[in-house]
């Protein structure tokens, strides 16, 4: 029953997908397209003011998960021409783009839920013609919350570091956004311009830098890492160029909508189309890059008839800081710039450069073993920097870490996996999933093994732990993922101590050494301390709400199982 509602669910999104594209009677898909944009960039940023309101920010999740679909439909039908376009909507075709972008949402929903339905998270049911009811089968909206609340704690962590710096920027705030009523101008009767100081300019430099430190995670590879030979690092260079780009903008789009009481309209100049040539000559004479560097830089921010596909493949997809709209045409936007650039930026350097983003990952080890070591700083551990390969009997893996305290005899080793994070896609979860825990598993079953069945000399020698030790109280051993461990419906190995980068950081600021005299044993604890399971006791998840909505003739209910 449940494969015949799925199908007939999906044949029911691709009609509806059908009739979004044929709402709109025009010959020029170009219009729909850059109003989708738009509209995305204004009442997102609208929206985001009052996020405390659940219809808000119900509103605001619409527009986050409706806009790719909604794009995607009309962008396969573009033909590109060469002119930069400047138009105005009027209001009936602003609120068919805003209506066509909420249908798409509700397609894009039903579909993450017939995503979430194939990997057991819900169940689906219907009993009424064209009412479709999924039902949570976990009482909240699943455990991965914790890993968010995991990454948002590293983010305080990272404000905090930077609070003096912060606090100076931001006092400057009033006085800069006063100022840039004097470098605003209408341009063309409905739009923008404005040419910005140098004070205009350092400053936003440095509340970008603030913006993207505290929001997005850049340190998937080291800044010397290289892709199609140019630095990881001259990458985020560029990202953060967008980011203060999308600021400054956003900032003088506010001044000139206030300067002329609202005459011009702030949906109409938030988002911004670049004749793609003159953009890039400008901006390579101000960085002091020869072009051709520069545009393979923007191509790997910028959403393209090569990539639209794999880039929209999922719903709740990264936006991209720039869209190829033309020949020589590129549309910024602010809602882009400043979402999650990184994470499309990765996945699109993924794409296109296969063989150095595989390089990349492989010397990840490296870095993520550094960053665990530097937990353990006291002359008391010994720690050890080569890979330690394993052989008994045919069985054969490795250890990515080796802690040693040398006060107590107790071992730690650790298997480290960096994997790439997920965002909304399911696919992407269950090979998450699929790479992660069975293998972790069998890593768990061979070391075990080993250990049971070598002296603990034998076990100190291939660990190259010096002669002088020739004891072990106790051995943990630790499963450790750079983004994701914990998945709802997932059962771990109690073998191992599981725990994602993130919790650790979590786990280290916020939970005391309660046995110094055994750190390492200490350490396991806290992460157990961190378990999904034990933070619900402390820290439990808001149950998932019940809610319905409807797109043309049907109704969709998300609802709770009883308890």
């Amino acid at each position: 029953m449940s494969d015949i509602l799925h199908n007939e669910l999906q044949t029911i999104i691709s009609n509806e997908q059908i009739g979004i594209r044929n709402s709109f009677t025009g010959n020029q898909v170009i219009f729909p397209i850059i109003e989708i944009i738009r509209s995305l960039d204004y009442n997102t940023f609208m929206l985001s003011h009052d996020l405390k309101n659940a219809k808000s920010v119900m509103r605001y999740e619409k527009y986050r998960f409706g806009w790719s679909l909604a794009f995607k439909i009309f962008y396969q039908d573009l033909v590109f021409e060469n002119e930069p376009m400047l138009f105005k909507f009027n209001q009936n075709e602003r609120d068919w783009v805003d209506s066509i972008i909420f249908h798409a949402s509700s397609l894009q929903i039903t579909n993450q839920f017939l995503q979430y339905t194939k990997a057991n998270l819900t169940a689906l049911t219907s009993s009424v013609p064209n009412e479709f009811t999924f039902w949570y089968l976990t009482s909240n909206p699943g455990i991965e919350q914790y890993e968010k609340i995991s990454i948002s704690f590293y983010h305080s962590i990272v404000a905090k570091t930077i609070e003096d710096k912060s606090k100076s920027i931001i006092e400057k705030i009033p006085k800069i956004r006063a100022s840039l009523w004097n470098i605003v101008s209408i341009y063309n009767k409905s739009f923008i311009c404005y040419k910005a100081s140098k004070e205009i300019d350092e400053f936003y430099q440095e509340l970008s830098y603030i913006f993207m430190t505290t929001t997005q995670i850049f340190d998937d590879f080291a800044e010397d890492d290289f892709f199609n030979g140019i630095s990881y690092k001259d990458y985020i260079d560029i990202v953060q160029y967008f980011f203060k780009a999308a600021i400054m903008h956003r900032d003088c789009c506010m001044a000139l909508a206030e300067k002329t009481l609202h005459k011009i309209y702030l949906k109409d100049i938030l988002t911004y189309c670049h004749a793609k040539t003159p953009f890039l000559k400008s901006l390579s004479e101000w960085i002091g890059w020869e072009i051709p560097k520069l545009e393979n830089v923007i191509s790997c921010l910028t959403m393209n008839k090569e990539n639209y596909n794999y880039i929209l493949a999922y719903p709740g997809s990264p936006s991209a800081p720039l869209f190829e709209i033309g020949h020589n045409v590129l549309m910024r936007s602010v809602y882009g710039c400043m979402d999650m650039p990184i994470m499309f930026l990765n996945r699109e350097l993924k794409r296109k450069y296969p063989n150095d983003y595989f390089i990349a990952v492989n010397k990840r080890e490296k870095r993520f073993r550094e960053q665990l070591y530097s937990l353990f700083n006291d002359s008391r551990f010994l720690l050890i920097n080569d890979n330690i390969e394993i052989k008994i009997d045919g069985r054969h893996t490795d250890i990515d870490a080796v802690i040693f305290d040398k006060l107590t005899n107790r071992l730690a080793l650790f298997q480290l996996k960096w994997q790439d994070t997920f965002s909304t896609s399911i696919t992407e979860r269950f090979s998450r999933i699929s790479n992660l825990i069975p293998k972790s598993v069998e890593w768990i079953d061979k070391v075990e093994y080993w250990i049971q069945n070598s002296t603990n000399s034998d076990l100190l020698k291939n660990l190259k732990i010096t002669p002088t030790h020739s004891h072990i109280q106790d051995i943990y051993l630790f499963v450790i993922a750079r983004n994701h461990v914990h998945f709802t419906n997932q059962i771990l190995d109690e073998r191992a101590v599981w725990a994602s980068w993130y919790q650790i950081v979590e786990a280290e600021a916020n939970v005391k050494n309660a046995n110094s005299e055994n750190p390492l044993g200490a350490f396991a604890a806290k992460l157990k301390f961190y378990y999904p399971e034990n933070r619900t006791q402390k820290d439990p998840l808001q149950k998932a709400q019940d809610y319905s909505f409807k797109f043309s003739k049907y109704q969709i209910n998300i609802f709770n199982k009883s308890e």
